[in-house]
Order: structure tokens, then C-alpha cells, then sequence
């Protein structure tokens, strides 16, 4: 992949962001015979928010962890079958950990099976309704307010002796579901759990990273000649004739078209500057009221681990009491918002731990030696034992800080409804009526936003909208050829 500078270079389309959205454009593209096009990213890698990291004698995932749904509606688990990248015999185990409480005591084995049941099946019956529930005050019914409605009746299931720990494996599951939609649940309506759509078949592991997977991507177009990293895009100027791409170097690139990829959180902060014309007031809703969090990683590596084969550390899950769980400093604080720390796959040396919201935006500006101790005294403190060494190495993810994500992907806000997606994904037509600017991500994939599969949709739904309009090669389209001559003379 090239770094090169370019100078007023001319393209039939200017992709903008190397993730899973932007090359899944480019393949689709040469699928169909168009070549004409150029990937420009801003970081020094491609994969966006699919990033594995080399760490611990093995590999780490800072960005996505599984493929979610192993059927054939996943285009993600057939582009990893396809490769040899992954399985549906490599699944997730959410049943497999152990719950420990504060005082080191880990609660019987088959009363955290038997409660974990109960939450997921809670979590099956939100995903099977198909209205939204309300409530008297006419305010909007959160995630959280339908988990804390079904507590009075899930206590009921368990014996007066047994509730405590019910209630404490209850508020790990809350972290949990602040891990899935990588938000705080009392901001999350209800509604999202409606138009979010599952797919079947569990979670599989990627055994050769999620990098395999980009690299399958780029394997299916030339590019090395297709994609400049380092290439900071920080206008887009659409008018009629065609747009026109500035970056932070100086170089211009004129296009026909433009499909932007950048993330959510990148566009909340510059869409106002990054368009010109500015998108409508409609799209600027959509961007502000979608929901983009934050979910991120802290890695542990030990030499040696003080777990073994005859020892195993499957999955730490941090069972807090009521009092216990409840966070007046973020900062000092934070480890509170652990849902669990967990063995990783591929990686025996290493301990991955879980955090998200304000409290795992804030883990990206501790120091290292911080997380080293702050993540042993946990691990000492709910174990219950204070031999446990501090790791030897910490990593972690810093997808809210990274000035190129800003978060780590979206869900329906507070403000937000299912028509903000399809919002922000619809693209801008100039005075003739012609596509000038197209949007892909999975922001804009309303059933699958926050997943690989929305991203990789949303790709190759844009490169076929704009070769439905051009016909099946661009190139050879009166309209498109017509647009080359237009926007040579307007630049």
C-alpha cells in the first residue's frame, strides 16, 4: 500500500476509510470491472476498527472479538469460510466463567449457570417483542428500565438464601449489556432491542485474528495500488460536476464520486466542517442523536501465568452487591464498570479485561503502572488471593481518544430512532439529482449497526447503488463519461 503523496490526481471514486466498510466498496467495485477508484486512509494501517495486535507470544484483538452469527446471512462468516478463517465448531462460550464476589468468594457453580440462564432468556424475550413498551410518566422506556422491571419476578426464582447472589450475578449482567451496546443502558431505548436484528448460529472465533479477514478483503483488488495510508481527508466538496476531496497535506483528489466510511464518532465532531456543502439538516440529526460509545480492552501478559492447565481462568465475572456497584468517581473508580477478566483465546500468557462507557473512556488516559495495579488488586481482591503477581506487560484499546474512530461503535440513543440509520446512509445528490457523496459503515445499517457484517452490507450496498446508477462498469456509461469532461473543466 502506497503513502505517497498525490497532487490533483482524478478518480472515478474516492473512497474514504480502509475499514471493512470502505473495502468492501473497492472489492465489489473490481468484481463488477471498475477500477477506477482510490482508497484513501487516514491512519497507517487498513482494517479500521478491526485490529489485531501482535502481544504475548501470540495475538491480541483490540478491535472486534467474533464473527456474531455463523449462518449465511452473515457475509463476514462467508467470507471467513470461504478463506479458512473460521468455523462454526470455534464458537464463544457465554455460559463458561465463574462469578466471584468482592470478598473473594466464588458463588456456587451451578447457581451462576442456573442465574445466567435466567439473563439470557430475559434477553431473548426483549429481542422476541415486536412493540415498545412506555411508561406512565410518558418518558422513553429504556433497556435498563425493562431489566429492572423483571427483577422483582426473576428474585422469585431463587430462595431467600440465594438472592444476594442472584442480585449480585443481576448487576454483572448489566456491565455485560453495556459491553454489547457500548453504552450506558439507562441512555439505550428499549426500542433498539425491537430493530437490532440477531443472527443465528453464536459467535465465532477468528483463529488467524480479524486481520485474516481484511486481508481477505484486499487479496480481492489491486491494493497496493488502490489504497494510500497516512492520507488525512479533511474536506469533501460536492457540487454539481463532481467533488472535491482536500487533505490535511495539501493534496487535492477530484472525483466523480465520494463514499465516506469514517466512523460515527469522527463525523460528530467534523461533519460540519468536512462538508461542503453542508449535508441537510435531517443527516445532522442523524448524526448527533445516534448513539457511538465507548468499549474497550485492557491486555495482561504473564511470565509466567499463574494459571495452568490443572488451575484454568476461564472467565472472572465480577459479581457486585448494590451498594457496592454504585460509582460516585469515574476516575478512581473505574474498575467498577468490569463486567469480567477473561483467558484469551490463542494467547495462554494473557488475561483480557472487559470495560466500557465513561468508565472505560477514562482506562485510555491511565497511566500503564495504574492499570497494572489497579487490574491486580481486582484480580487479589475477587480471587481472594493476594499472591497473584502483576503482569509483566499491559496493552490496551483506545478507540475514544483515537482521532480517527472517536468511540467504538453505534447503537440507537435516547434521542435516536430506526430511521436515523437509513438517515445517515442516504447519500447527497447535487442539483441534477446526480450521487455526489454516499455513505457506508455500520452506522448506517439499521438492523446490524455495531457488527462486521452491517459494515461489510453497507459496503457493497453503496458500490452497487452507484453501479446500478452508472450500469454494471461505470466507465462505460454515457452519464459517467460526460461527468469526467464536467469536472475536468470545472477544476
Amino acid at each position: 500500500m502506497s503513502s505517497d503523496k498525490t497532487s490533483d490526481k482524478f478518480y472515478g471514486v474516492v473512497i474514504i476509510g480502509a475499514g471493512i466498510a470502505g473495502l468492501s466498496v473497492a472489492e465489489t467495485f473490481t468484481a463488477a470491472g471498475f477500477e477506477d477508484f482510490i482508497i484513501l486512509e487516514a491512519s497507517d494501517r487498513i482494517g479500521g476498527r478491526c485490529h489485531t495486535e501482535d502481544f504475548g507470544g501470540s495475538f491480541v484483538e483490540l478491535g472486534a472479538n467474533w464473527i456474531h452469527g455463523t449462518t449465511s446471512e452473515n457475509s463476514i462468516m462467508v467470507l471467513a469460510e470461504e478463506n479458512d478463517l473460521a468455523n462454526k465448531q470455534e464458537l464463544m462460550n457465554w455460559s463458561k466463567g465463574c462469578f466471584y464476589k468482592s470478598d473473594g468468594r466464588k458463588i456456587d457453580e451451578d447457581l451462576g449457570a442456573k442465574v445466567w440462564d435466567f439473563c439470557m432468556e430475559i434477553d431473548a424475550e426483549a429481542q422476541r417483542m415486536h412493540c415498545c413498551l412506555s411508561k406512565q410518566d410518558k418518558t422513553i422506556y429504556t433497556v435498563e428500565d425493562f431489566y429492572v422491571d423483571r427483577l422483582p419476578e426473576f428474585l422469585e426464582k431463587f430462595s431467600m438464601s440465594d438472592r444476594d447472589d442472584a442480585t449480585a450475578i443481576f448487576n454483572s449482567f448489566f456491565n455485560y449489556q453495556r459491553l454489547n451496546f457500548g453504552w450506558d443502558i439507562a441512555k439505550v431505548p428499549f426500542e433498539s432491542y425491537i430493530k437490532y436484528k440477531d443472527i443465528d448460529g453464536g459467535d465465532a472465533f477468528m483463529p488467524k485474528g480479524a486481520r485474516s479477514l481484511i486481508s481477505a478483503i484486499a487479496s480481492r483488488f489491486r491494493s497496493k495500488e488502490r489504497i494510500k495510508v497516512g492520507v488525512e481527508v479533511v474536506t469533501v466538496n460536492w457540487e454539481d460536476g463532481g467533488v472535491k476531496i482536500r487533505c490535511s497535506s495539501g493534496d487535492t483528489y477530484r472525483a466523480k464520486c465520494a463514499v465516506v466510511t469514517v466512523s460515527l464518532g469522527y463525523l460528530k465532531k467534523h461533519h460540519q466542517t468536512f462538508f461542503y456543502p453542508p449535508v441537510s439538516h435531517e443527516k445532522y440529526l442523524a448524526i448527533d442523536r445516534i448513539a457511538f460509545g465507548v468499549v474497550n480492552k485492557i491486555f495482561l501478559e504473564y511470565d509466567p501465568p499463574f494459571w495452568s492447565k490443572d488451575t484454568p481462568l476461564d472467565s472472572v465475572r465480577l459479581a457486585w452487591d448494590n451498594k457496592e456497584l454504585v460509582i460516585t468517581d469515574h476516575k478512581s473508580q473505574w474498575f467498577k464498570r468490569i463486567f469480567c477478566i477473561d483467558a484469551v483465546r490463542f494467547n495462554p500468557n494473557c488475561l483480557c479485561v472487559w470495560i466500557s462507557c465513561h468508565e472505560g473512556l477514562h482506562v485510555e488516559t491511565v497511566p500503564d503502572e495504574e492499570i497494572s495495579e489497579t487490574c491486580t488488586m481486582v484480580l487479589r481482591q475477587f480471587l481472594g488471593d493476594p499472591t497473584i503477581p502483576y503482569p509483566c506487560k499491559v496493552i490496551r484499546s483506545t478507540w475514544g481518544t483515537n482521532k480517527y474512530t472517536l468511540g467504538s461503535y453505534s447503537c440507537m440513543g435516547l434521542r435516536s430512532d430506526a430511521s436515523h440509520f437509513n438517515i445517515l446512509a442516504e447519500p447527497l445528490k447535487d442539483s441534477n439529482g446526480q450521487l455526489r457523496v454516499l455513505f457506508a459503515g455500520e452506522a448506517t445499517h439499521a438492523a446490524f449497526n455495531g457488527t462486521m457484517h452491517g459494515a461489510r452490507e453497507s459496503g457493497v450496498r453503496e458500490a452497487t447503488r452507484l453501479l446500478r446508477q452508472f450500469g454494471t462498469d461505470p466507465r462505460k456509461s454515457e452519464c459517467f463519461i460526460r461527468d469526467l469532461v464536467v469536472l475536468n473543466e470545472v477544476y
